[in-house]
């Protein structure tokens, strides 16, 4: 088992990797190939701890 967690989107990634269409595509399609994906939204617990705790 493998677990990747990012704070991009696969439509963001074009610019994270250099604009580079090529790259882009065959990174994604060797990370998602046999995958399930699962987009989680919201606020990160350490995000709500940190607010909690006044430090943002």
């Amino acid at each position: 088992m493998f677990l990747e967690g990012c704070q991009q989107s696969a439509t963001q990634w074009k610019e994270v990797l250099n604009n580079d269409e090529a790259l882009t595509a065959v990174t994604l399609d060797r990370l998602i190939h046999h995958s399930h994906i699962l987009n989680i939204q919201g606020e990160s617990y350490r995000l709500i701890q940190k607010r909690k705790a006044g430090i943002l």
